[in-house]
């Protein structure tokens, strides 16, 4: 933005506050940020928060607090230049507790789907790894392209410029005269180019049948100076292979407000006898969009539940909680009698939709295949795209680390038979 004048404040009138206010600000452009920092301050919930929000602000990045998206509410939001955003989430809290976090899942896979994206951070980590958590959180930052633009912190003189231009004693007169000006002030902030649009088709997004390394030296994901190539085809080494995710478009399921849970539970065993193995919330979840029920509230969870447990019970379905947490709800379900290990592509699954079990397979098979330290960003990363994943998050990092702890027998046998 250029502002052009020829008149100082004092010469306005008192009563010029459009005029008198422009200057103001452009003499003073983040005098009314400063204020901002601090009343967007006062909004956040807990000591946590607060810290966050004074470590990204002291570093000039742009945070909005308890951001409201519809009907629910973000603990911050921060703004690049190029209007991308990232959600900042701090767990941990007496607002995040155990209780509440299949609540604060559920949030986040809504916004999600609405184009959010989301970076959490437990309390106890941030106190523990406080540098390693602010690191991968400006990490995350820089990689959606939100750089700091000075709300705090940052050099004035990189936003804003006054230049003094003299007048002329006597300047000449004639027809083709241009009059000089006495001010210039300029505040300006580096324009983005804008990024350019690519529409990617299912068959290209899809992950592949083969994945190996290969030393390279191009752009891409570099993992330990080699690259991860993913080919199609049937080569004799090519064990790892993935069928593609089919998704189940039967006939819809019953309103189970109105009917009784054993009919309700035949109609999830038919989701499950498609998508299986399959995480039970997204087996409810298929059923309940099916029905035209847009929200899982607790009452509802209840009664997919006991119309899973049911089926269980019957002995139709088969559950494992591979997650270790306890519960139906986030269990790994698959019909009596299937194999419990499909290596599938990822399909319409989020990350928190595959089983344990068929990542567990991919990062053992990277780790003996190809050499990978486990558990570091390189074999993290490497996972993640063979499901067509980018994104390390601090959420993500810790599920996989946590999940090759675990230990599932069906695991052994299904690498036992691809080394055979």
């Amino acid at each position: 933005m250029y502002l052009v004048r020829s008149v100082e404040p004092e010469q306005l009138s008192e009563k010029d506050r459009l005029r008198r206010g422009l200057i103001a600000h452009f003499a003073t452009p983040f005098a009314q940020d400063e204020m901002r920092v601090e009343d967007l301050r006062t909004l956040c919930e807990s000591p946590f928060e607060r810290e966050m929000y004074d470590e990204l602000t002291q570093r000039g990045y742009w945070v909005t607090t308890q951001v409201r998206v519809g009907q629910f509410r973000i603990d911050m939001v921060v703004e690049g230049h190029n209007d991308a955003r990232l959600a900042v989430e701090c767990d941990g809290d007496k607002y995040h507790g155990a209780d509440k976090w299949a609540d604060d899942m559920q949030r986040q896979r809504i916004l999600e789907r609405a184009g959010c994206v989301f970076w959490r951070c437990f309390a106890s980590a941030f106190i523990l790894r406080r540098k390693d958590m602010l690191d991968d959180l400006v990490k995350t930052l820089a990689e959606r392209g939100i750089e700091p633009i000075g709300a705090e912190g940052a050099p004035r003189s990189v936003h804003t410029e006054h230049r003094v231009v003299s007048s002329l004693i006597e300047p000449p007169v004639g027809p083709d005269t241009v009059m000089p000006v006495e001010v210039v002030e300029i505040s300006q902030s580096p324009i983005p180019e804008a990024p350019s649009a690519r529409t990617t088709s299912a068959r290209e997004s899809a992950p592949p049948v083969d994945a190996r390394l290969h030393p390279s030296t191009s752009d891409g994901d570099l993992f330990g100076g080699k690259r991860l190539i993913v080919t199609s085809g049937t080569s004799r080494n090519a064990n790892l292979r993935f069928t593609d995710y089919v998704e189940y478009v039967g006939p819809p399921g019953k309103d189970p407000r109105g009917i009784n849970e054993h009919a309700v539970s035949e109609g999830i065993v038919r989701i499950v006898a498609v998508e299986g193995p399959v995480i039970a919330k997204r087996a409810y979840d298929i059923y309940l969009t099916s029905c035209g029920i847009k929200r899982m509230g607790h009452e509802l969870m209840s009664t997919m539940n006991k119309a899973l447990s049911h089926a269980i019970r019957q002995g139709h379905v088969l559950c494992e909680d591979e997650a270790g947490i306890g519960g139906i709800l986030c269990s790994v379900v698959r019909i009596k009698g299937s194999t419990p290990i499909r290596l599938r592509t990822r399909g319409p699954r989020s990350f928190e939709e595959i089983p344990r079990s068929e990542l567990q397979v991919v990062a053992r098979y990277l780790l003996e295949r190809h050499g990978f330290l486990s558990g570091s960003d390189d074999h993290l990363r490497a996972v993640l795209a063979c499901f067509d994943l980018k994104r390390l998050t601090t959420q993500v990092g810790t599920t996989l680390l946590d999940l090759m702890e675990g230990s599932f027998p069906y695991v052994d046998e299904f690498l036992s038979g691809m080394r055979e």
